[in-house]
């Protein structure tokens, strides 16, 4: 894509983002899906990190077997980290922009900026204006595979410049940090209520973790050390001018290194493959614009590399946020007396029956104290412990 486009011509098509992601430059998406790049923009989808400004905590995701959701309370504001990793050029920019699915339900979005060099997962916020409780729902699950849904889309376009040579680069003033942990930080440390000491320390505990996430090592990561040494070995051939034979027991010994992930596979292949080319069968490949040819493509086989260990960080960090937000699964009538009542009352109930065998056993032993007193001593906790379920659930 040319830099020097007119005025009308700066804003990025889907096409654009599909070939920024093929060449792996100017705006990444990661992971990058081709079905939300549409028209002039790209959609972005949530996490499972919903902060409630309004209510100061977490909000609990509700799941059944075809969704994830949550309720959004009226005149309720909520903050939430995207699911996507974003990184963008110095010469590109853009804004985000409700959704008119979004619209239509009555939610509000506030739309913000991208500035040039961005590179981090997003925040966006979320309004209900309504005098009404709104389902938003996060997730589809289509034959047990998860898709997030779109919540705001991106629209953006090349920042023209025109400056003489002398002239020193334009230098932004931007310092937001990466998820605007600035942000999150912030409402960590915020004061916070009596009953709302276990949700206040979790999102204390996800918001530092998520400050300086480590991701673990697996079989893709240990896929993709190997291929980039075998590609440092395969550019050292090459600038050295190793025999085509040399180069390609290289390119065999790229083929053979097993992965665990088929689709990481077939995307460093396809990649990979594009080095496979017929002048290797003559010693023509060696010349000065082969080369640079072949290093090109190194190259991009390298930063496809470094892609899908960025979407296999972003994956994790997704993960780690699903395994530690609150979460309610969807059950029937039933379901929810047990998983709503009596299982977060169990420790009361346990209680009230210790409470009532000890005090019965006093009873038929002669001890003063009617039988109803015994009774009314061994449920309370039962009752409190219940009372004070409801209320949270409630809250949440």
């Amino acid at each position: 894509m040319a830099k020097n486009k007119k005025r009308d011509e700066n804003q990025l098509l889907a096409k654009d983002f599909e070939m920024c992601r093929k060449n792996l430059d100017g705006i990444i998406v990661a992971p990058f899906k081709s079905e939300n790049a549409k028209g002039i923009g790209y959609n972005f989808t949530s996490s499972w990190l919903v902060y409630s400004i309004s209510r100061n905590k977490i909000l609990t995701i509700h799941r059944n077997s075809s969704e994830a959701y949550i309720y959004l309370r009226p005149h309720e504001t909520v903050l939430t980290l995207s699911h996507e990793y974003l990184k963008v050029s110095d010469n590109i920019a853009g804004t985000f922009h409700s959704r008119v699915r979004m619209n239509a339900k009555g939610i509000g979005s506030t739309s913000t900026t991208l500035d040039p060099n961005w590179k981090g997962m997003l925040l966006f916020s979320f309004n209900n204006p309504t005098r009404r409780k709104i389902k938003v729902v996060i997730e589809k699950i289509v034959n047990g595979i998860a898709s997030p849904e779109n919540m705001v889309t991106l629209v953006a376009e090349y920042i023209n410049r025109s400056m003489k040579k002398d002239e020193e680069q334009i230098k932004l003033n931007v310092d937001n940090p990466a998820m605007r942990m600035d942000v999150w930080t912030e409402l960590a440390s915020k004061p916070h209520k009596m009953f709302q000491n276990r949700n206040y320390q979790k999102f204390r505990d996800i918001v530092t973790t998520l400050a300086d996430f480590q991701s673990q090592e697996n079989e893709n990561f240990k896929y993709i050390y190997e291929m980039k040494k075998k590609l440092l070995n395969l550019r050292k051939a090459i600038l050295a001018e190793r025999s085509p034979a040399k180069i390609k027991s290289v390119l065999l010994s790229i083929s053979l290194i097993p992965v665990s992930s088929e689709e990481l596979k077939i995307k460093i292949m396809e990649v990979t493959k594009r080095l496979k080319d017929k002048e290797l069968e003559n010693k023509k490949f060696l010349r000065r614009c082969s080369k640079k040819k072949y290093l090109k493509k190194i190259e991009l086989a390298e930063r496809e590399l470094e892609y899908q260990m960025l979407c296999d960080h972003v994956q994790q960090i997704n993960n780690y946020i699903k395994e530690n937000v609150p979460v309610h699964w969807e059950l029937g009538w039933l379901g929810k007396i047990v998983y709503d009542l009596i299982l977060p009352s169990l420790d009361g109930i346990v209680a009230g029956v210790l409470i009532f065998v000890v005090l019965a056993a006093g009873f038929r032993n002669g001890n003063p104290g009617s039988l109803w007193v015994t009774v009314l001593a061994a449920i309370l906790p039962t009752i409190f412990s219940i009372l004070f379920s409801v209320i949270n659930h409630r809250r949440n």
